[in-house]
């Protein structure tokens, strides 16, 4: 017994070394180049307008979250560090701070659908990651995108996207999964999945692994499945279309800030899962239709969800809605001009 734990320890060690040995290497590796903005900026932006980030959140853990979409505005414009009154829960308030005027901002990252729509109607803009396919009352409550498990993910794609386009899938359909989290459909997918003979399905037995495995195991998957979490959008979905893989997910009940196509960026499968296991073979018996997934869902990424076009998209949405609300006050005291 103590000798089969102590083989068992020595794999896992070397599996970590091996792991961090090709980290170590990855650090020198250059980025993926991001193609023209999707949401092209003025040039002269940098010089108009400035972010400024709380030094610290309500939650400890919101980083996250929110480390991804600091990065990305910093790309665009000057960011500073600032003592900020913040929000309850998983909100954070950030100001934006345009010419001489100074407007807030808020984005919530919560796993849950519901807003604050009292804290939206008392901000400029209210970003929502897991924002409703049904909307909200509030019109100031828009689409918050989402982000990538890590940041580690823009040192890796470069060589990750070269390691998929020369080596021979090794996983039929691929997942990690806890059950902890995902509540009764994560754990009716998974008992499919384990049930059935029809394919290999490659579970990792729930055990976890450092963040640049998972993501070498994903690129040498023919399929990968995607489950909710506390939330129908989750990191593993951001990291399965950065490195372009055939995504296999329950349909969601929120939407990106640019939706996800059904069969064009991700197969959305029914609620109740009864396609569930045929999408799954479909796509391992469909060569093209899942090369033709597997380049979308990589655009997609790129041209959306990428740090750079997030940060672009945050900053183009509070501009145009900048915009609006000086034409909606011209035209107010023009209709109430004597």
């Amino acid at each position: 017994m103590i000798s089969g734990l102590s083989k068992l320890y020595k794999a896992a060690s070397l599996g970590v070394l091996r792991d961090r040995t090709w980290e170590c290497i990855r650090r020198f590796d250059p980025g993926v180049g991001i193609r023209p903005l999707t949401w092209p900026l003025a040039d002269d932006l940098r010089n108009r307008l400035t972010v400024l980030w709380p030094r610290s959140y309500s939650w400890a853990h919101a980083d996250k979250w929110l480390c991804t979409i600091r990065a990305g505005l910093n790309e665009h414009v000057p960011l500073h560090l600032t003592d900020i009154c913040q929000p309850e829960g998983t909100k954070v308030r950030l100001l934006f701070r345009f010419d001489k005027n100074i407007y807030p901002v808020i984005i919530d990252y919560s796993d849950y659908i519901p807003a604050d729509e009292l804290l939206a109607n008392n901000s400029m803009l209210y970003f929502k990651m897991q924002f409703s396919s049904l909307g909200y009352n509030s019109s100031k409550i828009v689409p918050g995108g989402y982000v990538p498990n890590d940041q580690a993910l823009y040192r890796y794609l470069h060589y990750l996207r070269r390691f998929s386009g020369r080596q021979s899938p090794i996983f039929e359909v691929y997942g990690r999964f806890g059950v902890k989290t995902g509540g009764q459909k994560r754990k009716n997918a998974l008992e499919l999945l384990n049930g059935q003979s029809c394919f290999t399905y490659f579970s990792g037995n729930g055990r976890f692994v450092r963040y640049s495995r998972f993501l070498r195991e994903a690129v040498q998957a023919r399929v990968v499945i995607d489950l909710p979490g506390n939330g129908d959008l989750c990191f593993r979905l951001v990291d399965y279309l950065a490195i372009g893989a055939c995504v296999i997910s329950p349909e969601h009940s929120v939407v990106l800030h640019v939706p996800l196509e059904h069969r064009k960026h991700v197969h959305f499968c029914r609620p109740n899962l009864s396609d569930f296991l045929d999408s799954c073979l479909f796509y391992l018996d469909n060569d093209d239709a899942r090369l033709e997934l597997r380049k979308n869902s990589h655009e997609f990424f790129m041209r959306y969800l990428h740090r750079t076009q997030l940060g672009s998209y945050y900053l183009h949405k509070f501009l145009v809605t900048l915009e609006n609300k000086n034409e909606d006050s011209i035209c107010h005291s023009l209709f109430t001009a004597d």
